[in-house]
């Protein structure tokens, strides 16, 4: 048996994970443990791989690093360290190497643009095609649907008062 397990980010206007799989079943903290040890083993001995917002990928200028742990700057995060939607990905990639994890290969998969009202015609330019295709397809079936129903709806029950 294969357990699921899932690490991500999130923000006001975005988010993804990745799905992991193990053989074994971890609790809450132990799968923790775990998510942290791999973070720390990526920003301590991988940095190369990281990406940095105010830096060359995979370098931390001594200034950076000084700021950040000088008193007149405590508490004030600069990001000077990857944010964590940059190395979400690497630290499953961690994961999968220290602790035998493997990632999720979906077959399929459908995602769609989370501003467009679902039962309105799109006619968005900025969707994608394939996109507009799905929705437009939702939009016809839901509308087709809900006229039967306010058809049936109407149609008086016999014996019932007029």
């Amino acid at each position: 048996m294969l357990y699921y397990y899932k690490i991500g980010y999130y923000s006001w206007e975005m988010h993804d994970n990745i799905g992991l799989l193990h053989k074994e079943e971890f609790n809450k903290q132990q799968f923790e443990d775990m998510f942290v040890e791999s973070v720390l083993e990526l920003l301590l001995n991988k940095r190369d791989q990281c990406n940095l917002i105010l830096a060359e990928e995979g370098e931390i200028p001594d200034f950076m690093i000084e700021q950040s742990i000088s008193k007149k700057y405590k508490g004030i995060d600069y990001h000077y360290y990857s944010d964590f939607m940059s190395i979400y990905d690497k630290v499953a990639e961690v994961m999968v190497e220290k602790y035998g994890f493997e990632k999720v290969k979906y077959k399929q998969e459908v995602n769609l643009d989370g501003f467009v009202h679902i039962v309105e015609k799109c006619t968005d330019y900025t969707v994608p095609k394939e996109e507009k295709k799905i929705f437009n397809r939702i939009s016809k079936e839901y509308w087709k649907t809900k006229k039967n129903m306010i058809e049936i709806a109407s149609i008086p029950s016999p014996g019932a008062p007029e």
